[in-house]
């Protein structure tokens, strides 16, 4: 793997447009593709945040489907762009774990056919999921990343392809964000 001058693990190599990137920012990329776009696309999106703000994302609790494959991916992200590891640091003791209801029989719908994924929770308990989505799983979406970042691709089929991962991404926190809205409504019952 090449070294830019500052070893950072991404560069341009001789003579040509394609970015050199390390195997931890590569890796990193499949688990955080918004984050890596941003880094070659628009490396001056991300504006410093001020007091306050900072101050309400420092507390509460943050939640994942699959809490130790977040926790995993987020780790390789604060590795690869140490700008985030303090943050990685005093986020990773709150995160909760939202598949844990499921996985441990907590909750179980039928529709769910014995399996606790959020691709089979999502429709079991909302009636909505990723059918009709372009992108509608994270396999083909760690693909479609890899290819429109670091093939030849036209500029209009990387934004039509973003547009998608935005889009199948945005379900999965929307999902969450309904899984918790309907089991808190069965726990009230």
């Amino acid at each position: 793997m090449a070294m830019n001058k500052k070893g950072s693990g991404c560069g341009q190599a001789a003579g040509t447009k394609a970015p050199l990137i390390s195997k931890s920012r590569y890796m990193a990329g499949l688990q955080c593709p918004k984050l890596l776009w941003y880094h070659f696309n628009q490396p001056d999106a991300f504006l410093p945040t001020d007091a306050a703000t900072q101050a309400l994302f420092d507390q509460g609790s943050r939640v994942a489907y699959n809490a130790s494959f977040e926790k995993n991916a987020l780790r390789a992200c604060s590795e690869a762009y140490p700008a985030f590891a303090t943050w990685w640091t005093k986020t990773e003791p709150r995160v909760v774990d939202l598949l844990q209801p499921f996985r441990n029989f907590h909750y179980y719908h039928p529709d769910q056919d014995g399996s606790a994924s959020m691709k089979a929770v999502l429709p079991a308990l909302t009636g909505s999921g990723y059918e009709d989505m372009e992108i509608a799983d994270g396999a083909t979406a760690s693909q479609e990343f890899a290819r429109v970042t670091f093939g030849k691709v036209p500029a209009a089929e990387r934004q039509r392809v973003r547009a998608a991962l935005e889009k199948y991404c945005g379900l999965d926190t929307e999902g969450m964000v309904r899984i918790v809205e309907k089991l808190t409504k069965l726990v009230a019952l």
